[in-house]
């Protein structure tokens, strides 16, 4: 695990291991975060990353995913999940006709939208 202490940004392994923590299907968490939000990020925070990360840096980080996996359903709610593996300028074309076509999908890129696929983001928020 990357330290966050020393860095100044979620490295992909960082952010793997928290939503695996929080969404796995064997997640302890899970539960928790529709109840009290604030106890499961300081839990996670002491259980799972020792410390090295604040409750408020968890926070900070989830929110900022859930709103990302808000943008890319925004996204397929127009492109449908087409499956496959386009390339990041097919993807970035299509996100730039959903934006055209008034849709909120934020800063999405087609290399954000491959990465949360390849790296199993995408999966772990969406089997929840």
């Amino acid at each position: 695990m990357a330290h966050l202490q020393e860095q100044s940004h979620w490295s992909d392994e960082d952010t793997k291991l928290l939503l695996e923590t929080l969404l796995g299907g064997d997640s302890e968490f899970y539960e928790g975060l529709t109840g009290n939000a604030k106890h499961i990020f300081k839990k996670v925070s002491e259980c799972i990353f020792k410390g090295w990360c604040s409750p408020e840096s968890i926070k900070g980080r989830y929110k900022h995913l859930r709103r990302v996996f808000s943008y890319i359903l925004t996204f397929e709610s127009i492109t449908g999940n087409g499956g496959g593996d386009p390339d990041v300028e097919v993807l970035d074309e299509k996100i730039e006709n959903a934006r055209t076509a008034g849709k909120d999908i934020g800063n999405l890129s087609g290399a954000t939208l491959k990465k949360w696929y390849d790296e199993g983001w995408y999966a772990l928020f969406n089997d929840r």
